[in-house]
Order: structure tokens, then C-alpha cells, then sequence
């Protein structure tokens, strides 16, 4: 069975067309996908995408 965590991540890659760098940890995939955290700078490409919920 799969975590949350796991589910959040596969979600925000879906509904961003998977755009999040692979290098990401699960969280921080999550908290930026999802607006809680910004966007870093030196991925600001992804602006445009991001957040993927809201």
C-alpha cells in the first residue's frame, strides 16, 4: 500500500505535467507542488506550473 506522501507526490507530478526535478525529496516535492513552500530560485522555470493544487 501506498503512503500519503507517496500519493501527494504522484499527484502534483500528474497535474504538473511532471515537472518537478527527480533530486527533490518527497516532501519538499509536496510542499512546493502544493504552494507551501516557494518555488527555489535557481528552478524558477517552474514557475509557471507551480503551484499544481490551488
Amino acid at each position: 500500500m501506498d503512503s500519503a506522501l507517496d500519493v501527494a507526490v504522484r499527484t502534483v507530478r500528474a497535474l504538473s505535467d511532471d515537472a518537478l526535478p527527480r533530486d527533490w525529496s518527497a516532501e519538499t516535492a509536496v510542499l512546493v507542488g502544493t504552494g507551501r513552500e516557494p518555488v527555489p530560485d535557481e528552478h524558477a522555470e517552474l514557475r509557471s506550473r507551480l503551484p499544481a493544487l490551488g
